[in-house]
């Protein structure tokens, strides 16, 4: 059989067992059923596959089914915007789906936290450490293996991508390291250290001599 063939037989087999279900929302025990028939003859809905939807993401994923003749209504989280661009959220939308007219429409509704927010990046903490480590020329064993190189006593290279990682969206880690370089110039020079040369992603600083 084709895929229409068999698109068209499980929208007959949805039909006649919509007809048993209730009006309202879709009990448990109906929605895997009801999703699975719905999923297999998705490719017969116009406007099924707008922003890149396909039936098989239906399954495991809809939430709030209702039926309320010729109407199916469900809410789904698409994950793929919380993707793009390192977001921890998820758009909620909203499917309508018209199995006599076999036309569907969605729209968002709403967002959802898919994972937990990281910690706010403390990052003058950060830099009172380092900054307090070079001072009392200590080993700081929390420091990255890198971030910091000596020119014997007075001079320092410290190299702030070895601090902040790039690890998460790219604004966001270009933000926190010109934070960090803004707040380990200052520190460094509270401390009697000043900023003698910009080397590329390196900065190189000098003990004043009246800290000497």
């Amino acid at each position: 059989m084709t895929e229409w063939t068999v698109a068209n037989n499980e929208l007959t087999e949805l039909r006649t067992f919509l007809e048993t279900v209730p009006k309202g929302p879709v009990s448990q025990g109906h929605c895997d059923q009801m999703v699975d028939c719905l999923a297999r003859c998705w490719p017969l809905f116009a406007g099924g596959s707008e922003a890149g939807f396909e039936g098989y993401k239906l399954r495991g994923r809809v939430e709030k089914l209702r039926w309320w003749p010729p109407v199916l209504s469900f809410e789904i989280v698409r994950h793929g915007a919380a993707v793009i661009g390192g977001s921890t959220r998820g758009e909620v939308q909203t499917w309508q789906v018209d199995i006599k007219s076999l036309k569907v429409q969605h729209f968002q509704s709403s967002y959802r936290q898919l994972e937990k927010n990281d910690a706010r990046w403390n990052h003058k903490a950060i830099v009172q450490k380092m900054v307090d480590c070079i001072v009392a020329d200590a080993v700081d064993q929390f420091t990255p293996a890198g971030a910091i190189s000596w020119a014997g006593s007075d001079e320092v290279t410290i190299v702030p991508s070895r601090v902040v990682p790039q690890l998460g969206p790219s604004p966001t880690v270009s933000g926190r390291r010109e934070r960090f370089r803004e707040e380990l110039i200052a520190g460094m020079k509270d401390a009697g250290w000043d900023l003698t040369v910009l080397k590329g992603v390196k900065l190189v600083f000098q003990k004043q001599r009246s800290f000497g």
